[in-house]
């Protein structure tokens, strides 16, 4: 009878296994093998290393030379690991030997990989969180042998609804799917919006477009992989989703035309980011185009936020549509008493003064009318910059007219009135002594 020194049978048995495995071969093969893979795993990686940063370190293309090579260098040494492991694990396998040690540091070596890849995709901490915590866990489940086990007992977990048969692994297999497919569509979509936007030939508009359509796209394709890999027959949904695109387009009518506003825009390029745009009382430049509005940011700071809708049914004033250059109009009033010619000489000096009037076109003042107070002119100039302020600079040109009417004597006179007092009877104004003052009495 054997003796097991105090210890329960079960465990008795893994300790005599385990010490027969540690005198054996196979634990020399075993242990051997991953003291050579860990050696050569980390010489290999330091070769490849300088052959990446000494070929490709140099390429003229920015996202090569400081992305791609980077993260290539970062995921060399858990590659050449992995690779390296899953050889020697298949050629001691054929020989017969049992490699306890290497095969859970092959799963470790992908779990490594695996982690230093998701690193090297995101750099926002959920995702990473997130992702590291479904990969250490499938990987424990797998050096546990679980793996399969909770596959199945996840496949156990279902219902029946008409002719589809939905399980959890299904279900949480279709959902990895999705965030995955969509995590990679939005990193594309971005991608294809940072490279249009360097494209000298391509206009706002069109670049604002072509990135709808891909991130559509896009995202619609991961969706559609993404209920296939749940089990889902779209050909049978057709009919179902006639009704709920029915439905959907009565209760969305506002929302799908302000969609169809908003690809109007882009494709007639009415509106593009940057322009000066005047609707109603909200005057601005266009700061983003959107699927569903348009932000347009005022003087103020203000950033509203227009539906698509408003600017194809409403009349829409864009100040740098064609050209950027407009045509202001400053009204002034001087009096009848001075020199009218020298003071239209005055207003086109003062609108010359100031840096943002245009010299071409000329400033013009003409004399619009004789007044009621005084004699009116408007003074008219150009600017070619109006995202920059249309105020403001009315209000350096009347500073500068304000400077030279008061240097020269030109008066800007105030509102005239004629009073006239109409009464039949005289007012009689009486004078009494009054202990030497004199008062009066009216009446």
């Amino acid at each position: 009878m054997a003796i097991t020194w105090g210890m329960p049978q079960p465990i008795y048995n893994w300790y005599l296994a385990g010490k027969d495995y540690l005198v054996s071969g196979d634990f020399q093969w075993d242990i051997g093998a991953l003291i050579v893979i860990l050696a050569v795993s980390y010489l290999l990686s330091g070769i490849l290393k300088g052959t990446l940063y000494r070929r490709l370190g140099k390429v003229p293309l920015k996202w090569v030379r400081d992305t791609l090579v980077p993260a290539c260098a970062y995921v060399t040494m858990p590659a050449v690991f992995v690779l390296l492991s899953a050889v020697l694990k298949s050629g001691l396998a054929k020989q017969g030997i049992n490699e306890i040690f290497l095969a859970p540091a092959f799963s470790l070596g992908v779990a490594w990989f695996l982690l230093r890849v998701l690193n090297c995709l995101t750099e926002e901490i959920f995702w990473r969180r997130v992702g590291g915590f479904l990969i250490i866990t499938a990987t424990l489940l797998q050096m546990a042998g679980l793996l399969s086990l909770t596959a199945d007992m996840l496949k156990s977990i279902g219902f029946q609804l008409g002719e589809f048969d939905f399980n959890l692994f299904r279900l949480l297999q279709g959902a990895a799917v999705v965030i995955l497919l969509l995590w990679i569509s939005f990193r594309i979509s971005g991608f294809v919006d940072t490279h249009l936007h360097r494209l000298p030939d391509v206009s706002p508009s069109l670049e604002v477009l072509f990135s709808k359509i891909t991130k559509i796209g896009l995202v619609g394709i991961s969706l559609v992989i993404g209920l296939t890999t749940v089990g889902l027959n779209l050909s049978s949904l057709a009919i179902f989703g006639g009704a709920i695109g029915l439905g959907l387009g009565f209760g969305l009518q506002k929302a799908i035309s302000n969609l169809i506003s908003g690809v109007i825009l882009l494709l007639d390029k009415s509106i593009k980011p940057g322009d000066v745009i005047s609707l109603h009382q909200t005057y601005g430049w266009i700061n983003k185009l959107s699927a569903r509005y348009v932000s347009v940011i005022t003087r103020d700071g203000l950033e509203h936020l227009i539906p698509n809708e408003d600017l194809i049914t409403n009349r829409v004033e864009n100040w740098s549509f064609s050209n950027t250059n407009i045509r202001l109009r400053a009204p002034i009033l001087v009096s009848y008493a001075c020199d009218v010619r020298k003071a239209i000489q005055l207003c086109l000096d003062s609108a010359y003064a100031c840096p943002r009037v245009l010299n071409e076109p000329a400033p013009k003042c003409h004399l619009k009318e004789f007044g009621d107070n005084g004699i009116k002119l408007e003074l008219r100039f150009w600017i070619e910059d109006p995202s920059n302020g249309v105020t403001n600079i009315k209000s350096m040109v009347y500073k500068e007219i304000w400077d030279r009417f008061l240097e020269h004597g030109i008066e800007i006179p105030y509102p005239q009135r004629d009073l006239h007092l109409r009464s039949g009877l005289p007012l009689a104004v009486d004078l009494e002594k009054n202990g030497g003052l004199e008062t009066t009495r009216e009446e």
